[in-house]
């Protein structure tokens, strides 16, 4: 085999696995957004709720995409999703909830990844970055909606934590 056929030989590998990991991380993500829609009932927080509800069918609707070998799309779509539920968790709940470590997940997706062409990964990167940026100057002194207790807050922001790490970790494990 020539050299070139190796490379595309591993390029397909590499995105085969890719699809089938974001496959999984997506019925994952479905699971962990129905338990989070009862979790937000739980705490009178309706918004959420809705929000969580959506997420959990746009992640059957995401996963037929990346089965499908539609991987930019998805990747995108998910990604506003993601800056959507940061910007309503912090707005709604506070910045002490930890949304914003979802903003991990963002930036470690797009590397493990490798088809995106320089310019999109540069690209996105920067959004990303200023996004963040912006949320920050933003919300992270605003007053959220809800008042929660602040030990529901705490157990909040750690399963936010494991839940940006679990699906990080689902990702990196099957590239």
């Amino acid at each position: 085999m020539s050299d070139r056929s190796i490379q595309i030989q591993h390029e397909q590998t590499v995105s085969d696995r890719f699809s089938k990991s974001m496959t999984i991380a997506c019925l994952a993500g479905s699971c962990v957004h129905l338990f989070l829609s009862i979790f937000y009932i739980i705490l009178g927080v309706p918004e959420m709720v809705v929000f969580a509800t959506l997420t959990v069918v746009l992640f059957l609707f995401w996963r037929q995409l990346f089965k499908n070998k539609f991987i930019e799309l998805p990747f995108v779509l998910a990604s506003l999703n993601a800056i959507i539920g940061i910007i309503l968790g912090e707005y709604f709940i506070g910045w002490e909830s930890n949304f914003n470590i979802y903003f991990i997940i963002l930036v470690s997706s797009l590397f493990l990844y490798t088809g995106w062409k320089f310019w999109k990964k540069t690209l996105y990167l920067i959004s990303v970055f200023s996004l963040y940026l912006l949320l920050y100057f933003l919300l992270s002194n605003h007053h959220p909606k809800y008042t929660i207790n602040s030990e529901v807050l705490s157990y909040l922001s750690l399963v936010n934590t494991l839940s940006a790490c679990t699906y990080t970790s689902i990702n990196s494990a099957f590239i």
